[in-house]
């Protein structure tokens, strides 16, 4: 019961080099939405019972099919739940257990951010570009990026998903950052500079320094 249609990743705004992009796209095709019917079968077949609450486990465990169900089902990915954190991070959280694949939770992302879920968040320390800058690799930071995520996000204190990126020396989701124009201080590059022992983090941060 499931339908695929190839869809681009390349959005306006997004400034990354087209080949790595089409590659991405190509290798990543979007599911189309289910239908209602389609969807009501599927959560029959599974024994889901479609209530937002119910989101997170699916999400953090790479189920796409059942929140395809469930947000055609008219369940809302913004409701508020026990957890603390938007959908569209819980994808991004996932990333730190290696157990779901990279190009699922890319899949994810994009499902969710097609069903309406938010993807920046008021709260900047929800960010989920800032939790994908320290854990993902560069294929989710893309996906966020493609989906309008925040790439000037800052915690409360005053971190950036590039900053997280070079601090814990996520240097392949940094370059992806870089690629799409962000940009660190002069005050904040000393400072990282200062504290990283490695040519390749230092050129990076060279790259970046504004």
């Amino acid at each position: 019961h499931q339908r695929a249609s190839r869809v681009s990743l390349l959005l306006a705004g997004l400034l990354l080099s087209a080949a790595p992009l089409a590659t991405f796209a190509q290798t990543n095709p979007l599911p189309a939405p289910m239908t209602k019917e389609e969807a009501k079968e599927h959560i029959e077949e599974e024994s889901i019972y479609p209530i937002a609450g119910n989101l997170a486990g699916m999400i953090m465990n790479g189920r796409i099919d059942d929140v395809r169900a469930m947000l055609a089902v008219g369940v809302n990915p913004n409701e508020k739940t026990d957890l603390p954190h938007s959908v569209i991070k819980l994808a991004t959280i996932s990333c730190s257990g290696r157990t779901v694949p990279v190009a699922d939770i890319v899949t994810m992302i994009q499902v969710l951010a097609r069903g309406g879920a938010t993807v920046n968040p008021e709260n900047a320390d929800g960010s989920p570009m800032i939790t994908a800058a320290q854990q993902c690799p560069a294929p989710v930071v893309k996906a966020l990026l493609a989906v309008s995520g925040d790439k000037a996000a800052r915690t409360t204190q005053g971190f950036t998903p590039l900053s997280m990126a070079l601090i814990v020396k996520n240097y392949d989701a940094a370059k992806v950052l870089i690629a799409a124009g962000a940009t660190i201080s002069k005050e904040a590059a000393a400072k990282l500079t200062g504290s990283s022992t490695d040519a390749q983090g230092k050129e990076l941060i060279k790259q970046a320094t504004k």
